[in-house]
């Protein structure tokens, strides 16, 4: 047995005696589904099973019990995903033939053995007892089933896993959102793979998760309880930076935890988009303001790989000294290029450069965090000087858009549909971002369907609510080609908290604004039990001026409601409290 069962079976006070706690289980579970009499719940829930199943137990003897030879009773604990798959599950075995489950056991009387007192035996129908008896507590069956409930949080933490509802009067955002979440779920693996708990975030099939996906998925994850294992995903990530990669890492890792095989040769021979270092570092602080989770601040394991990419990797790629990474030149190589974009081929992309800027700009937030006010200073500067290089040097004033890519003889190359990473990473000054939005929206049906996912948020965040609207229904929709990608469902997710409802978490501060962003299809939203901090939030908003907060956390959480002429007004929300707040007139602070 190992620990976290033997916890779980130990958790009513104290040792069942004759009861063992088996964990994985697959195995058992699929013989002991086969046994007759066997009822199968439904969801999540306990499998009840009568039938001849051998004694898990050690030393019965020395309990003063008898070895039966058959099994009165197993109790299966299951959780199934949302297209009903099992994704974990446990066994739980009970020696003791004196209380009933489900349907109640006949009873008969059995011989006392030699020194025992004299017992009534229940039987259950398909289980007799041949021989012993049994001294029964008073309080067994509180302990079993307070110890089958503990087995199933202790083993399992999908218990929590989408705990999340939405509900609307606009009903294609609610069956939107209901998909999304099905479906997102259905990525989730919470079983005993070498990796540990994963999701899928690369193309369905690999069983593996990817650098860029996993940094675009996280938000959509932390939605649904998942912030476990976010935190597993980006701690494999940050552990493998390597000198002998020339810093980079491993962009696809499978769940036997190895990098996946169809990106990975060996340390010559590998795939890698050179912005995925800084798109994991925005991450990990993202994750942090989620959560509150000082690790990602503090673990030397992160700090290592903060410090690596902003020094060392950014110097390996930069051959000139420019202080501007650089692709390989030979090519296309997939070993290191410029840009996420991979169907061409170019010097410097500009979205590795927004990588740079957003990666030294997050750093010196972490820093300040930290009190390194000093060191904060420096990655400052850095990031400022690139973002003004990008609103020079790459801005195209004759077309009003920024450049992609500077090839290899120093010509411009552009491909347009990678200026939405300049829009998430906050290059773009507000007054460029009309062109830009307007550009985006003119080829997104050409862009594929991972560019697709990122373009609702921004158009929600830069004040389009109707197209942002728009472009988020689509990802929506059934007849969206390729729709059962992991990014889309995430990014759905993603874009209904922090787009429409206007959610941005600050865990330093332990506060939470938001801005309502409805369409005007929209008449009132609600989310509710919203994982954040140490809790869940619930938040309505009814048009754009009135919006209410629950705090479900264990303590206070500031809470900054900003009204649609930009006003806002702050509200401290107690554990169990809940705030409104109307735009007519603002009070408070503003």
């Amino acid at each position: 047995m190992t620990a976290l069962a033997r916890r779980a079976v130990a958790a009513a006070g104290g040792d069942i005696l004759g009861m063992q706690a088996v964990e994985d289980f697959a195995g058992a579970m699929a013989k002991d589904a086969t046994t007759p009499y066997a009822e199968e719940g439904r969801g999540s829930g306990i499998e009840v099973q009568d039938g001849q199943v051998p004694v898990h137990q050690e030393d019965v003897r020395r309990h003063g019990i008898e070895q039966l030879a058959e099994q009165n009773l197993v109790a299966h604990l299951c959780y199934r995903n949302a297209h009903g798959s099992t994704i974990g599950n446990g066994r739980v075995a009970c020696q003791y033939n004196s209380f009933w489950f489900g349907e109640r056991a006949r009873s008969s009387a059995a011989p006392p053995r030699r020194g025992a007192r004299d017992l009534r035996v229940l039987e259950s129908r398909s289980a007799i007892a041949r021989e012993g008896v049994v001294k029964a507590k008073s309080d067994l069956m509180k302990q079993i089933f307070s110890a089958l409930f503990a087995l199933v949080f202790a083993m399992t933490g999908q218990c929590q896993d989408g705990k999340i509802t939405f509900t609307s009067d606009d009903t294609t955002l609610v069956k939107g959102f209901e998909w999304a979440k099905k479906q997102t779920l259905a990525y989730v693996n919470r079983g005993n793979d070498p990796v540990g708990h994963w999701y899928e975030a690369a193309l369905p099939g690999r069983s593996a998760f990817c650098m860029r996906d996993v940094s675009h998925q996280l938000v959509g994850a932390q939605m649904l309880g998942l912030a476990d294992i976010n935190k597993n995903l980006l701690t494999k990530f940050v552990s493998v930076i390597a000198e002998s990669r020339d810093w980079c890492g491993y962009w696809e890792i499978d769940k036997w935890n190895h990098p996946a095989p169809v990106d990975y040769k060996n340390d010559q021979d590998f795939w890698y988009n050179l912005p995925a270092n800084f798109d994991i570092l925005d991450a990990c602080l993202r994750a942090y303001q989620w959560t509150g989770d000082t690790a990602y601040l503090n673990d030397p394991i992160f700090i290592r790989y903060y410090e690596a990419t902003l020094n060392d990797y950014v110097k390996r790629w930069d051959p000139d000294g420019d202080g501007l990474m650089e692709g390989t030149k030979t090519g296309p190589s997939r070993r290191g290029l410029s840009s996420y974009n991979e169907e061409k081929f170019g010097k410097v992309g500009v979205d590795l450069l927004a990588g740079q800027f957003v990666g030294y700009r997050d750093y010196a937030t972490m820093l300040k965090l930290r009190g390194l006010k000093g060191q904060a200073a420096d990655y400052t500067g850095r990031a400022e000087k690139m973002r003004t290089h990008l609103n020079t040097v790459w801005w195209d004033s004759k077309a009003g858009l920024y450049h992609h890519y500077i090839q290899q003889d120093g010509t411009w190359l552009d491909d347009k549909q990678m200026m939405s990473f300049l829009l998430r990473w906050d290059v773009v000054p507000a007054e460029r971002a009309a062109p830009v939005l307007d550009h985006l929206l003119s080829v997104y049906q050409q862009s594929g369907v991972e560019m697709n996912t990122y373009y609702p948020l921004e158009f929600y965040r830069y004040g389009k609510p109707d197209k942002a609207y728009a472009l988020l229904v689509r990802l929506m929709s059934p007849e969206l080609k390729r729709r059962e990608y992991p990014e889309v469902s995430y990014a759905v997710l993603e874009t209904l908290a922090m787009g429409l409802m206007g959610i941005q978490p600050d865990a330093a501060s332990r506060s939470v604004t938001t801005t309502a962003r409805l369409a005007l299809a929209t008449k009132w939203v609600e989310l509710s039990d919203m994982p954040l901090f140490d809790g869940t939030i619930t938040v309505r908003h009814e048009g754009a001026t009135t919006s209410t907060l629950a705090n479900h956390t264990r303590e206070a959480i500031t809470w900054h409601a900003r009204g649609p002429n930009g006003k806002t007004q702050s509200f401290v929300v107690k554990p169990g409290d809940r705030a409104s707040f109307k735009d007519l007139p603002a009070k408070g602070k503003t």
